[in-house]
């Protein structure tokens, strides 16, 4: 996939505001710095909508965040949803510095890497849960301060399953 910067923005429900969570490439440091409400932006009608967008404009998240001293040289975008079992995540963004560039051979593709990003971050979520749990238990709260800890396997090796 082609693209001059690529950027994950997650969605918060009790705020229901998308932040950038991570870019990397050309302006990075910009897009790093949105975060838009439902609706706003690009990634915003992405998130109310659940659809694509292809070749918008990437200065409207920059307008939607309040960040209109910023410029960027990025002219189209192509935003994914971020969907898991129905359940909204957030998008999967990628830029181009050239206007109209993405075609929707692009946006297939990226609606792939965005169903296999949202599985994914599913399951580091559930894995961060079932860790949370069990470090609260008082015979692992030690387990916390170690860089791994062997009672984890061991515990959910015994684990009823749900």
């Amino acid at each position: 996939m082609p693209f001059a910067c690529a950027a994950l923005f997650l969605y918060d429900e009790e705020t229901e505001t998308l932040r950038c969570r991570f870019a990397t490439g050309t302006d990075a440091d910009v897009i790093q710095q949105v975060a838009v409400h439902s609706g706003e932006g690009l990634t915003g009608w992405v998130a109310r909508n659940r659809r694509p967008l292809v070749n918008a404009r990437p200065s409207a998240d920059l307008e939607a965040a309040g960040l209109t001293i910023c410029t960027t040289t990025l002219q189209s975008a192509l935003v994914c949803p971020l969907m898991f079992n129905e359940r909204f995540i957030g998008t999967l963004s990628v830029y181009h510095t050239d206007a109209a560039f993405y075609r929707d051979d692009h946006r297939r593709l990226l609606d792939r890497v965005s169903e296999q990003a949202a599985r994914r971050h599913q399951q580091l979520d559930a894995v961060r849960a079932d860790a949370g749990r069990l470090a609260d238990r008082p015979a692992h709260r030690a387990c916390r301060t170690r860089a791994s800890c062997s009672c984890t396997s061991r515990a959910s090796s015994r684990a009823p399953s749900a």
